[in-house]
């Protein structure tokens, strides 16, 4: 929402650096929502990299959390009408 901000991360620091030398291999990464006031944060989504691999920007908007991919040219669109 609003009041968080969002970011993500490469849980697999090798994984992501195979996957930039060859797409066919998957690099997961988490979405995380960080409150800047009181420096909560949690994990919003977390993926193995089979659905989306190497994710760079996560964008929150009217419900849904739109997650680009660092090296290839795909957007996906995931449902949080409860975040």
């Amino acid at each position: 929402n609003g009041d968080h901000l969002i970011c993500t991360s490469h849980s697999k620091p090798m994984k992501f650096l195979k996957h930039r030398k060859n797409e066919k291999h998957d690099s997961p990464f988490g979405v995380y929502s960080i409150n800047p006031v009181t420096k909560t944060k949690g994990i919003v989504y977390y993926a193995d990299g089979e659905s989306i691999s190497a994710g760079s920007t996560a964008i929150y908007y009217k419900g849904d959390l739109y997650i680009c991919q660092v090296f290839d040219p795909y957007i996906l669109k995931v449902g949080l009408h409860n975040y």
